[in-house]
Formats: C-alpha cells, structure tokens, sequence
C-alpha cells in the first residue's frame, strides 16, 4: 500500500514539490547540526 502511495505521488509531483521537499531535507540537516553544536 505505501508503495503504490509512494509510485502515485512521483508520478503527480511537480519540480515544485521536489524543491518543498529538498528544502525541508536540509531544513533537518541544518537543525541536527545546530543539536550537534549545542550539545
């Protein structure tokens, strides 16, 4: 089941989502950096 949610939605994604996507990816690499430096 989740891989057909996942087929469908690569099939109906747009250039735009792929970049919400990436842009929330290094949103949570910035934020276990910052972790990583606080701690």
């Amino acid at each position: 089941m989740l891989i057909y949610l996942k087929a469908k939605v690569i099939k109906h994604s747009s250039p735009y989502d792929i970049e919400i996507k990436t842009l929330k990816v290094t949103l949570k690499t910035l934020i276990l950096e910052l972790n990583i430096l606080l701690y």
